[in-house]
């Protein structure tokens, strides 16, 4: 895949519109004597803010050295500087950087989204090493510059807090302050891109918070197997089947399942899941009619877009069925993305959870090792001591 270059980053330059910043700025919950915007690009977000509170000191900083430029031209009060926020000699280099210190009382920012090819970016926060997507990395390193009283006002991605790389990221940051979506953006809020996108405070907490321990209600059928399918729908043909064969099943064929199988496509046998389950989608709106029971022990072939849960037996996976359908609402509301909403694994297991299940990712293709294993009953017992079950 193509490096992540810098002419990439300035490409990935879609400026919040005024409005917007104007509804960034109303998040605040301080009265701030400096600000700083480390994606400042053309300064609405700063130019939000002084017509906020007029008499706050402003530090921008920005990749493009050329609109750092333009901004400084209509700003000549502003701290500005030229600063690549992914390379720590750059950041090193800055003397804005080194002179903000750990001072700063309100960062706002929108970072680039873009994400070409994967690419991480080692951060370190709080004694901890993350790999993380470029929109996080900017929170973490702005946060470097925050006051332990300061606020972070952020526009991200949609769904960024369920990205399951992210995760472990904001579950430190969420140990110590409190992370809220206190506004959610539509496709069409920024000109040039069609990307939802969220408002993320970051403030203080009282006190650190221990980790939650989920209220669980006891089940006799309480392991799940949970399996995400493997084949992508674009690529069927490069699995066709050479001689055994399976049915393929795609989200849209969801709706369509019953007791028996429909026609579908096929392919290789290889890479089927053994059944029954229940099936849901990974990706796309779902409805009550894509959580469907599939009774027959007949293998399927799992598109990606596809999750299946498997159980002892049927009368557990009628039961997880029921279970599905009656937190329908709260189960679409686990599904974000700034594009097509998608459920992650990480997710959906504890969506389960909250249920009272134990659930266990297991790779697609072939039967169920689930028996009640040693590892289930573990996990289970684990919770219940907690709970002092």
């Amino acid at each position: 895949m193509p490096r992540l270059d810098r002419m990439d980053r300035l490409r990935d330059a879609f400026y919040t519109p005024d409005v917007l910043a104007q509804k960034v700025l109303t998040a605040a919950t301080i009265r701030p004597s400096s600000v700083m915007d480390p994606a400042v690009g053309d300064g609405s977000l700063l130019r939000a803010a002084m017509s906020t509170w007029p008499d706050v000191r402003v530090y921008g900083l920005d990749i493009d050295l050329g609109q750092i430029a333009r901004t400084r031209t209509r700003y000549p009060d502003w701290t500005l500087e030229q600063v690549d926020m992914f390379s720590e000699r750059s950041r090193a280099a800055s003397a804005t950087w080194k002179s903000t210190g750990a001072n700063i009382d309100l960062v706002v920012l929108n970072p680039p989204f873009s994400y070409r090819g994967g690419q991480s970016k080692r951060v370190s926060y709080d004694g901890s090493d993350y790999a993380l997507t470029p929109a996080s990395t900017f929170v973490a390193q702005s946060m470097t510059r925050l006051a332990p009283s300061g606020e972070v006002l952020a526009v991200l991605p949609a769904g960024i807090l369920s990205l399951e790389r992210d995760a472990d990221f904001w579950s430190a940051v969420a140990t110590h302050r409190t992370v809220e979506t206190v506004a959610e953006f539509s496709s069409t809020a920024f000109k040039g891109t069609r990307t939802r996108s969220v408002l993320i405070a970051i403030r203080p907490s009282i006190s650190p918070r221990p980790a939650a321990v989920v209220d669980l209600p006891l089940r006799a059928h309480s392991c799940v197997e949970l399996v995400r399918g493997r084949v992508p729908v674009h690529s069927l043909a490069k699995f066709s089947p050479i001689t055994e064969s399976a049915p393929f099943l795609h989200t849209r064929d969801l709706a369509g399942l019953a007791d028996r199988v429909p026609p579908l496509p096929q392919a290789a046998s290889s890479l089927a899941t053994v059944g029954p389950f229940v099936t849901l989608p990974r990706v796309g709106r779902v409805r009550g009619e894509h959580i469907r029971l599939v009774r027959t022990p007949k293998s399927l072939v799992l598109s990606d877009c596809v999750f299946a849960l498997r159980t002892e037996n049927i009368a557990s996976l009628e039961v997880i069925q029921t279970v599905l359908l009656e937190g329908l609402l709260e189960l679409q509301r686990e599904y974000v993305g700034g594009c097509a909403p998608y459920l992650t694994i990480r997710r959906l297991k504890h969506f389960l959870a909250q249920r009272g299940y134990c659930c266990h990712h297991v790779p697609a293709s072939g039967s169920s090792a689930l028996a009640r294993t040693s590892s289930c009953e573990s996990d289970m017992s684990q919770v219940h001591e907690r709970l002092g079950i």
